[in-house]
């Protein structure tokens, strides 16, 4: 179920690789640790040249989420239409709220023009349930920026809310942290046989 959106319009779509975002290319889930968590391993979101000004964004949002207390995970990737994007998943909404007020997001609101005071942080999501928070970017073809205060060309930026839904499949894992909840989820990983 989609809780809200905050969504500036695209002005184009265009492939995020001669900008380095993602650098190594994304790919699996970073389980957030007790505490403060390491920097995602290399391929997820840095690691080995390379990336500019987006490689280190996406590295420092990811860095900061995983110190978050009630992040259960996050992760990054390149969706088909050029969106960058980065997922995080939270506990509940109240988790959600402490990344809100985190020193590194609030950097990035900074650079994003700030907000309105007047409005409380996931006011429409109810306490206790789960949240996935996806943050998705294009990079600009030609080199400007929605805005001069970010210092990345970027053409379009959404941040979008989710809460998972009852039921659904998996075998052998899903894109969600284990600790992410799902009701219903039907494990279908087929047992293994023990050899002789």
């Amino acid at each position: 179920m989609r809780l809200g959106s905050l969504n500036s319009a695209s002005r184009n779509q265009s492939s995020c690789k001669k900008h380095g975002w993602p650098p190594g290319g994304g790919g699996g889930v970073v389980p957030a640790p007790a505490g403060v968590g390491p920097l995602p391993p290399p391929g997820i979101l840095g690691g080995g040249g390379g990336g500019g000004a987006a490689g280190g964004m996406g590295e420092m949002l990811i860095k900061g989420l995983l110190e978050t207390e009630g992040c259960l995970g996050a992760d990054a990737a390149q969706m088909r239409s050029g969106k960058n994007v980065i997922m995080a998943w939270f506990e509940d909404a109240e988790a959600a709220r402490r990344w809100y007020a985190h020193p590194t997001h609030r950097r990035m609101r900074f650079l994003a023009g700030g907000v309105d005071p007047d409005k409380k942080p996931l006011e429409h999501v109810p306490d206790g349930v789960p949240v996935m928070v996806m943050a998705s970017l294009t990079m600009s073809n030609d080199g400007s920026s929605i805005s001069k205060t970010i210092p990345v060309p970027i053409s379009q930026i959404s941040i979008e809310m989710y809460t998972p839904l009852p039921g659904g499949a998996m075998i052998n894992g899903r894109l969600s942290p284990e600790a992410f909840p799902f009701e219903h989820m039907r494990d279908m990983t087929a047992p293994v046989e023990e050899t002789p």
